[in-house]
This record gives C-alpha cells, structure tokens and sequence, in this order.
C-alpha cells in the first residue's frame, strides 16, 4: 500500500512543534502517506445499491491539513474515478482534520435518505461494486495515499464481497498511547461488521486571517491590525501617554522624546507678534503723519461683509467615530463618523477616506456630499463601498494627519 519514512515523520513533529510556538496560529502540519486512513467502507445497504460511504481519519498526532486531498474509486477492470476533493472555497480557507478526527464523504442517494442535517463532507453518485473494487486516498501531487480494496483478490482490505447493510471497518488499536487505527497493509487491518450507524463528521473548515503571514492564523496577533486585502501588521502607537492606538499623531498634538503626545503651544503662523514688531519683522516706523504711502486710488472694498476664510485657512475635517461591528447584519449599518472643525460648510467629496493596516484603501465620498460648520457627520456603507473588519484596524482622511485606530470591536459599540 505505501511505505513509511521515518525522516518524515520526525520532520512533521518538529513542524508542528514550532507552529505550536504562536499561539494564535493553528498548529497543523500538512499530512504524510501513513497519517490519513480510510476506516470504513460502505457499498450497498438493504434498501439500496447506491447507499454508499466512505470514512478517512486522521491516524497522527497533530491536526492535518487535508485540503485538496481527493479519494479515488477503482474498479476491477482497471477504471479510476475521482469521487470526491477536499476543496476550499478560496484562498485562505483550509480544511482540517482534528487528531483522530474524521472525515466522510457519501454518495448522493445516501445522503438523501440521512436525517436532514446529518454532516456530509462531500458527495458523489453511487458507483462502488460490492463485488470488488478498491478506494484511495490521492495527496495533492496526485500521489497515491492509503489503500483499501475488497473481493476476492484483495490484498488490504476484506477478501471477499461486501454483503448489503454490512461495512468493513478498520481495527482500532487498544494502546490509547499510539495511533489510533491498525495499518500493518494486510487483510488484517479491516474486519466484517453490521452497520451501526453513519460516522460523525469532525472536520473543520477555517479561515487564514492574515494572508502574508506564515502558518494558518485564526486569530489577530497581538497589536497586529488588518487591511482591506487580508495582510496584518503591527499598528505603532505614536502617542504613548494616551489610551488606545493611534498610528498618526492627532491634529493640535506635538511629540516630545518620549513619545508621549503634548498639546501644542507654538502660536499659529499667522498670529500678531507681540514684541513690538509688524507682520515683517521689522520694527514700526513712527507716525509722522506722512501720507504718501496711503492707498489715494479711491478703490472701496466692494464685499465688506464676506469674511470667509481663504482656502489655505481651511482645515481638513477628520475621522471621530467608527462603528465596524453592528448589533446583527453589518451590510449597511457600519459607519464612518467626520467632524469639520471649520466655520464653513465643506464639500467632502472633494477628499477620500482611507481605511486599513496602513490606510493604504482608499473610498470615493459621492459628489455633493456636504457637511456643515462645526459639524458631525456619519458617512454608511449603504451609500459608500466600504467594509471595517471587526478586529483591528484604522480609518482616517485624505490630508488629514488625525486617523481613528479600533482593536476588537464589541458588538454594538462604536
């Protein structure tokens, strides 16, 4: 059936040994010929010739990852059929098989007549002869795995044929100590016996949270948040002195050497001097009485009463609230809040907003999108594409040096 190599053993538990070291990282090692068994076969039953199934376990010590691994039925003329894969829906999703979990995949007339809701972690149409044939576990190099045939020939499974509402089940091994199931690859390892009921599922479908980090993360590492794009990073509190996490230092803050944010007390550029100097730094000439610098043209200001600030006064409206975890749905309820700290209504479609680790996505505001003086204003996802992840991450402006910084977010709160 398949031979062992004892190096690679050895080599899965130190992989699994230094995955075990992160303990926000799933400890799993990608499976080995000999640590996946088929352990029960089931070609007929008393009601139907179709009623079929097939049962893996995980003979190892450590969780597998058994994503992509196909099982394959081969008839005694010699024909191959892939009955069923272990596919994952994207990506970062991965399939799971717990130490001395199972896995079973059944044909589709028998998953019809189970009791709706009974787990099935793959289908397939009826095809096994019980007369003889064999099942085999294909890796994802397409490198045949663990073996089990039945009939008269067979040389590791049950010597005979399979009589209708019978399984042939693999022989557990006493010692709790040692793998599970017996795989000495000889008709001893399986024996004869009445079904007694479809086998309970333990696989488990998870998702990888941080896409450039190794290992299977199903969790946020600590101080990690992130982006849009499934990457995590390490968020940098710049303002050591103030609670939570703030990636950019708030607007009206200084940073002193020890990191800590202070208010800032340097007076505006543009603020009057007041040691005796004009606007230029030099000192004021005495009033002499001397009018031939004067403004003689006549020219009256023609719009005394407009006192809005030129543009470069404008201060950029920034990020106050975030909502990213709404009691039930998310579609549509998470919200950005901005406040315009400015005397006069803005347009903010003439910024963006920046969501992420790094505030590296960028979201359109729709033209016309007006906030007023002094102002809050809550921007949802049901009018802008966006999307906050209920971990950890930050949200801020374009232009703005003030950003908001969440970590876990309870349900409900903002």
């Amino acid at each position: 059936m398949h031979k062992r190599y004892l190096v690679a053993f050895f080599t899965a538990l130190i992989l699994t040994s230094f995955m075990c070291a992160k303990s926000y990282a799933l400890a799993t090692t990608s499976p080995h010929i000999f640590d996946l068994l088929i352990t029960e076969v089931q070609t007929r039953d008393a009601a139907s010739s179709y009623d079929e199934f097939i049962a893996v376990s995980n003979n190892s010590f450590a969780s597998l990852d058994i994503s992509n691994w196909c099982l394959k039925y081969i008839s005694t003329g010699g024909s191959s059929k892939i009955l069923s894969c272990f596919t994952p829906p994207d990506v970062n999703s991965y399939y799971i098989l717990p130490k001395n979990g199972t896995a079973v995949v059944a044909s589709s007339q028998e998953m019809a007549a189970l009791p709706v809701g009974t787990p099935v972690d793959g289908t397939f149409a009826g095809t096994l002869s019980n007369d003889a044939g064999s099942v085999e576990w294909v890796d994802t190099t397409g490198k045949n795995g663990d073996i089990v045939d039945w009939g008269p020939t067979a040389l590791y499974g049950y010597a005979d044929v399979i009589p209708a509402g019978d399984v042939i089940k693999r022989v557990p091994v006493p010692d709790a100590s040692s793998r599970p199931f017996q795989d000495t690859n000889s008709l001893s390892d399986f024996a004869l016996t009445a079904y007694d009921g479809f086998p309970a599922s333990s696989l488990t479908l998870i998702h990888d949270l941080c896409l450039n980090l190794a290992g299977v993360q199903t969790e946020i590492p600590p101080g990690d948040s992130v982006d849009g794009q499934g990457n995590c990073s390490q968020v940098v509190d710049v303002c050591l002195n103030l609670d939570g996490l703030r990636a950019e230092l708030p607007p009206g803050l200084t940073l002193d050497d020890a990191g800590n944010c202070l208010q800032d007390e340097t007076p505006p550029p543009d603020e009057a001097p007041t040691d005796g100097a004009d606007s230029t730094g030099e000192p004021p000439s005495d009033d002499t009485g001397d009018t031939s610098d004067a403004d003689t043209s006549g020219d009256v200001d023609t719009n005394p009463g407009d006192d809005t600030p030129p543009a470069a006064a404008i201060v950029t409206p920034f990020v106050t609230e975030l909502l990213p975890n709404p009691t039930g749905d998310d579609k549509g309820r998470e919200y950005i809040e901005i406040y315009n700290p400015n005397d006069v209504a803005l347009d903010l479609s003439t910024y963006s907003l920046k969501i992420g680790a790094a505030l590296g996505t960028k979201v359109t505001i729709p033209t016309g999108t007006m906030i007023t003086a002094n102002s809050y204003l809550a921007l949802y996802n049901s009018t802008l594409s966006f999307t906050l992840v209920n971990s950890s991450g930050v949200a801020g402006i374009d232009g703005s040096s003030a950003s908001d910084v969440y970590n876990a977010a309870p349900d409900g709160e903002a």
